[in-house]
């Protein structure tokens, strides 16, 4: 089993707890970029620190070891939260977690704002991507313990899965949107855990409030529990705005489409997909549309199709120069991010790098990025 370590009390613009991972066979100092571009943390508390190169695919599942065992579990015991430990026939590490969704007896594997649906038969299930491309098969050995393969054209990933607990939340996994949480006094929001070593950003269903406000743009408070941000909404606050948990409530959303039209879903969280509605703005524009000291950086947005997308949010510029040691991006000054211990300058196809490469992110651009929207790389 696997305990909290920590609590992170909120996520602040998304961006906040949302790491990119370098996906099966891709290139991870391309994904590593993208990582520390958006999971510097906006966090309330700031407990979260900035992305930095890894190793860590999306969606890597297991090899069923040994069926000798006879244990068969029941459709609702394969649902829950899953920390995975696993390796790539490219030498990449897995995924540290993962949700496990059941609908009847039809799985639903959610890795890193990926998924993939099949059934379980006994001990057994066998799960496939929308497209047909990638398929897992895995063995339940206990209603706690199994293991998986993940495959893939030229690549496979065995990997082991062990039932995730927290000291912060008895419900994980829950839908933001839906707000399924049980109980009264509960809501279900982003949260940051701890599980192997490793950072766990996933939902949860935590304590709100008696007398927490249900209007979004509502001052809040997200230093710790209970929640002063009510049912659907997320206390946030613009990355490098320092460590004062005053914010504003959000709306949390799982895509584009539950937010409004001159909005962004800003990711927090990719399993399950979660991310709070922000307003949109445009990298490297000289009408941003962010405020006085701000400036739209870089950040991972769930499309309308619920689709990871490069986008921007604004974010609160620090004092660090481009070519200077960073630890997070909300120190480095206005139009630059925290890449591999540096700040970066930003740049697009208009703004070219005054030294290094304009390197990308590793993500498909949204329709408000620029063409060529990256970062200058050494």
């Amino acid at each position: 089993m696997h305990k909290t370590m920590f609590w992170a009390a909120v996520v602040g613009s998304a961006t906040a707890m949302a790491t990119l991972t370098a996906g099966c066979g891709s290139d991870a100092t391309t994904a590593a970029a993208a990582d520390a571009a958006v999971s510097d943390s906006k966090v309330a508390d700031s407990t979260s620190k900035d992305g930095v190169a890894t190793d860590t695919v999306a969606g890597d599942v297991a090899k069923a070891d040994s069926k000798t065992d006879t244990f068969t579990p029941s459709c609702a015991q394969a649902a829950g939260a899953w920390a995975v430990t696993g390796t790539c026939s490219n030498g990449a590490s897995s995924i540290p977690f993962a949700c496990m969704k059941a609908k009847g007896c039809t799985l639903t594997w959610e890795a890193d704002f990926r998924e993939w649906t099949g059934t379980l038969a006994g001990a057994d299930y066998h799960l496939t991507n929308a497209a047909g491309s990638e398929n897992i098969d895995g063995h339940f050995k206990s209603a706690d313990m199994g293991s998986y393969t993940f495959s893939t054209k030229g690549l496979t990933c065995d990997a082991t899965m062990d039932r995730f607990s927290s000291d912060l939340s008895d419900q994980l996994c829950c839908d933001v949107v839906a707000q399924d949480c049980q109980g009264a006094g509960k809501v279900c929001v982003p949260m940051l855990d701890t599980g192997s070593g490793a950072e766990i950003v996933t939902t949860g269903c935590l304590d709100v409030a008696g007398d927490a406000t249900t209007t979004a743009g509502a001052t809040c408070n997200g230093n710790g529990l209970p929640l002063t941000c009510g049912k659907g909404l997320l206390c946030v606050k613009p990355t490098g705005a320092g460590g004062s948990g005053q914010g504003a409530c959000a709306k949390l959303c799982a895509n584009a489409g539950d937010c409004g039209t001159s909005q962004s879903c800003v990711i927090a969280s990719g399993a399950p997909k979660s991310g709070v509605c922000e307003a949109g703005c445009t990298p490297l524009a000289s009408k941003d549309g962010c405020g006085d000291g701000q400036f739209c950086g870089p950040a991972a947005l769930s499309d309308s199709s619920g689709q990871r997308v490069m986008g921007g949010a604004c974010a609160v510029g620090g004092t660090v120069k481009a070519g200077e040691k960073c630890s997070g991006s909300g120190q480095c000054q206005v139009g630059a991010i925290c890449a591999s211990g540096a700040c970066a300058a930003l740049c697009d196809n208009a703004h070219p790098c005054p030294t290094g490469t304009c390197t990308g992110f590793g993500l498909t651009l949204a329709g408000s990025a620029p063409a060529g929207f990256g970062y200058c790389a050494p």
